[in-house]
């Protein structure tokens, strides 16, 4: 059976619909957070998917940080334990556009930023 968790919607034009938060607990060492799909017995495991709303003006963005302190941002395919069954693959894709003047979206990939060292002469 399904577990549905949802937000308040509103109608008023003005006013945002409601968040949904969920988060570990902090420690010496902070809690751990995991969302995991269900494995198949005899067929696919079931997908996780995260999507971003769609909005009048623009789509909404989906953000992935690594935590302060040199965390990590891992993306990684499937592992295949069976013969003949390749490996996951990782795939990065800009966005499609439908419109008759639009153009697709661009995928960028760029190093992170050092220190700023102060020279003086």
């Amino acid at each position: 059976s399904d577990i549905v968790m949802s937000a308040g919607a509103t109608d008023d034009e003005a006013a945002a619909g409601g968040s949904l938060v969920a988060s570990a607990g902090k420690g010496a060492d902070g809690g751990n957070m995991q969302l995991e799909s269900g494995s198949g017995a005899t067929g696919a495991g079931g997908d996780l998917r995260i999507l971003a709303g769609s909005g009048s003006e623009s789509g909404g963005s989906v953000q992935m940080s690594a935590g302060v302190g040199s965390g990590e941002v891992l993306i990684n395919g499937g592992l295949s334990q069976m013969d003949g069954i390749s490996a996951g693959a990782v795939k990065i894709v800009g966005g499609k556009s439908t419109a008759s003047e639009g153009s697709g979206g661009s995928v960028e990939l760029m190093s992170g930023e050092g220190g700023l060292e102060d020279v003086s002469g």
